[in-house]
């Protein structure tokens, strides 16, 4: 098959609207792809502890290729400036080799055409892929449930009393 065709304007076989987010610089991430194909909605997301939003968001547009028809032509929709660039130009990807390369080998085979989308102009799935791969971030920031109370009998500590003023 020839390579990447992404100016080709034949119809739109699925589109596939991803989003990748990190909480900080380094840490808890989440990702999240919507994939629209033939009147069906399918949603993919996961997550990791400590990630960065690139790597969430190359994960999010790999998951989400890797779920279609490889001979169906794809617009993939990403608000992620970076990740456009660098799909277009192979000197831009400076980290994540590894899912550069596997990204890389899917799009080689394949007719897609890539998007940028802007908050004027969003695609439907972009916000419900943003909304669900912050939610996929958010998951390892729930506390765990607080330590039960050993002592026999079933009474909990009373929260503590404020001190008194020693002054009268």
């Amino acid at each position: 098959m020839p390579r990447n065709q992404s100016n080709n304007n034949s119809t739109v076989g699925a589109e596939v609207s991803i989003h990748g987010s990190c909480k900080g610089t380094r840490g808890r991430g989440g990702w999240a792809a919507v994939i629209s194909d033939q009147g069906q909605r399918q949603i993919l997301s996961g997550n990791d502890r400590i990630t960065t939003a690139q790597r969430m968001t190359l994960l999010a547009a790999i998951k989400g290729i890797e779920s279609i028809n490889p001979n169906a032509p794809t617009v993939l929709y990403s608000s992620d400036r970076y990740l456009l660039n660098a799909i277009r130009n192979e000197t831009a990807r400076t980290a994540n080799k590894d899912l550069w390369a596997k990204l890389q080998t899917m799009i080689d085979d394949r007719n897609i055409k890539y998007l940028l989308v802007s908050a004027p102009r969003r695609a439907d799935g972009i916000d419900i892929a943003k909304r669900i791969a912050n939610m996929e971030a958010n998951i390892y920031t729930i506390e765990p449930p607080s330590r039960l109370n050993t002592h026999s009998g079933s009474r909990a500590k009373s929260p503590r009393r404020p001190k008194r003023s020693t002054k009268r």
